[in-house]
C-alpha cells in the first residue's frame, strides 16, 4: 500500500499534484500562444506562424514587384515631360526667331527698323523701333509712343503681323489699324496686308475702318476683286 501518499519513501508527487501542475503549464503554453498572434481560439502553432511569415514574404515580394514597376513607369513618363518641355523650348526659340524676322521685314517697307526681345521667363515681349533703319545715328526707342502718328500704327501693325503666325485661327480681325496713318502708311500698309492675304487663302480676314477704301485699294494697286466691301449705313444721332 502506500501508491498514493505524498510520503513516501522517495518523496515523490502525487498523481494528483502532477495532474494539476500539468494543468498549469498547458494553460500557460495557451496563454502563450495566444499573445504569440494567435486568433483561432489561441491555437497559434509553430507551422502556422511560419505559414504566416510565408505568406507576408510573398506579399512584400509583390509589392516589391509594383513598386519596381511603378518607378519605371514614372521614369518613362518624367523622361517624356523631359522631352516634351525641350521640344517646346526649341519650338519656342524657333518661333520667337521667325517673329523678329517678320518684324524687321514688316518694318523695311517704310525703311524702319527693329528688333523683339522674348522674355519666356517673365512672360514678357519687348519691341524695339527705330524709324530710320539704315540711319547710323538713328536710335532705336521702345516706347512707341515717341514715335509719330504713322510710324506708331505701322509698327504695331508690323507686330501684329509678326504674331499672328503663332495663333492658328480660321479668322483674323484688324480694327482701325489705320488709324493716324497718313495716306502713304495705308497705302503700304494695305499693299502688305493683302500680299498676306494671298498665301493664306484658307483664312478670313476682316477689316474695320471709318475710311472709304475704294481710293486707297487703287492707290495701294489692290484688285478690288480680292476684297468685298460692306458699308455701314451712317449712324443716326437724335
Amino acid at each position: 500500500g502506500g501508491a498514493g501518499s505524498s510520503g513516501g519513501g522517495g518523496g515523490g508527487e502525487s498523481v494528483e499534484a502532477v495532474q494539476k501542475r500539468l494543468q498549469k503549464m498547458r494553460a500557460a503554453l495557451k496563454k502563450a500562444e495566444h499573445l504569440a498572434g494567435g486568433e483561432n481560439r489561441g491555437e497559434t502553432t509553430y507551422a502556422a506562424l511560419l505559414q504566416a511569415q510565408r505568406d507576408a514574404e510573398r506579399a512584400m515580394a509583390e509589392h516589391e514587384e509594383q513598386i519596381t514597376a511603378v518607378k519605371a513607369t514614372a521614369k518613362v513618363v518624367e523622361d517624356s515631360v523631359q522631352e516634351r518641355y525641350k521640344f517646346h523650348r526649341r519650338f519656342l526659340k524657333a518661333q520667337g526667331v521667325q517673329a523678329v524676322s517678320d518684324f524687321q521685314m514688316h518694318l523695311s517697307r517704310r525703311s524702319m527698323g527693329g528688333s523683339l526681345r522674348f522674355d519666356h521667363k517673365e512672360d514678357v515681349l519687348e519691341a524695339q523701333v527705330a524709324p530710320r533703319a539704315g540711319d547710323a545715328a538713328a536710335r532705336s526707342t521702345t516706347a512707341l509712343r515717341s514715335l509719330s502718328g504713322g510710324e506708331q500704327a505701322f509698327s504695331t501693325l508690323s507686330l501684329v503681323l509678326a504674331m499672328w503666325q503663332l495663333s492658328a485661327t480660321p479668322m483674323r480681325a484688324l480694327d482701325e489699324f489705320d488709324k493716324n496713318m497718313d495716306s502713304s502708311f495705308q497705302a503700304a500698309s494695305l499693299k502688305l496686308l493683302f500680299e498676306i492675304f494671298r498665301q493664306q487663302p484658307g483664312r478670313q480676314f476682316l477689316i474695320l475702318t471709318p475710311l472709304d477704301y475704294s481710293s486707297l485699294f487703287r492707290e495701294a494697286g489692290v484688285d478690288e476683286r480680292d476684297a468685298v466691301i460692306h458699308r455701314m449705313p451712317d449712324v443716326v444721332r437724335h
